[in-house]
């Protein structure tokens, strides 16, 4: 039996080691190249609760959620720039990717939904009636009220106050068809649904005075304007006042002598129905002469009035 040498045995042992060696350049060598395909999460808006259709988005509409990104498609939202003061135009769920076809283009939004036969007519409401406005929502009712700036009698009065017509229906707040965040405190447009005689109506008063809105909780009314009188109030009527009579009227055919003493000056006009009527000389002597002469002749000056001088 043939003994392996200590050579041999140096030699297999190269042998082997350069054919491993061998076998690992030419795998490296003739080896494709594997890519690993990622697929990177990134933040983007979403609505943090369902949005409506006709809903203004706000910054308190939207969150920031994640989403693979290769579930996002050309139409979605990834800057929330572009959804603010946008109009919800089909409904947003919540924690969902936003979608441009959702979304009314810039500055639009649906068209008022009138009835046939009516009209939309926007009034400007200020003051104290934001308080009511922004508790308002479209679809409800409200009836409008009327402050004229000129009435009669002002004064004698205390100011009037009248009905319009009851039981109109909001159309849109701000121009938005589902309420709106009112957030100006100098005022805020409500959009009316009115019959044409309704229309007329407030077209002309909103430039002769001040409208009003209160909340009717009966819905909607019969449409007939409703100036009775029943429906108005004065002040004085508010406070329980008595009307003041009207003066009695002067008989006109009734004439009187005024006298006016200045220093040693008298003036005399006469009056008949109202109206000055000395266009001449009333006295022709001054009785009241300070010296008792009797003899001071009268004055006329251009107004029809006597003077007479001491002598």
């Amino acid at each position: 039996m043939k003994r392996i040498s200590p050579a041999f045995l140096t030699m297999a042992m190269l042998g082997v080691v350069g054919l491993l060696v061998s076998m690992y350049f030419a795998k490296h060598m003739f080896a494709k190249e594997e890519f690993v395909i990622e697929d990177p999460i990134i933040e983007i808006p979403m609505a943090l609760t369902d949005l409506a259709p006709g809903t203004l988005i706000t910054e308190m509409h939207l969150g920031i959620g994640r989403a693979r990104e290769s579930s996002l498609t050309p139409e979605t939202v990834i800057k929330d720039r572009v959804l603010l003061g946008r109009i919800v135009k089909e409904t947003i769920p919540a924690a969902e990717p936003i979608q441009t076809n959702a979304l009314y283009p810039p500055n639009e939004g649906p068209p008022l939904n009138v009835e046939e036969g009516m009209r939309a007519v926007t009034v400007r409401v200020e003051g104290a009636d934001l308080g009511t406005v922004r508790l308002l929502q479209p679809g409800e009712y409200v009836d409008v009220l009327f402050t004229p700036e000129d009435v009669p009698e002002l004064e004698s009065t205390g100011g009037l106050i009248m009905t319009l017509f009851r039981g109109v229906k909001v159309l849109a707040l701000d121009g938005l068809q589902r309420g709106g965040n009112h957030t100006s405190s100098r005022g805020s447009d409500v959009t009316l649904e009115l019959t044409p005689s309704q229309a007329n109506v407030v077209l002309l008063t909103q430039d002769k005075g001040v409208l009003n809105l209160t909340f009717n909780p009966d819905g909607k009314g019969d449409g007939v304007i409703a100036v009775s009188d029943e429906n108005r109030a004065t002040l004085n009527q508010i406070l329980g006042l008595q009307e003041p009579e009207p003066p009695e009227e002067a008989d006109k055919e009734t004439a009187f002598v005024t006298e006016s003493f200045s220093g040693a000056n008298r003036r005399m006009s006469s009056f008949v129905g109202g109206r000055r009527t000395d266009q001449y000389v009333i006295e022709q002597y001054d009785y009241n002469d300070v010296n008792g002469q009797g003899s001071g002749g009268p004055i006329a000056d251009p107004a029809g009035s006597v003077n007479s001088m001491e002598n």
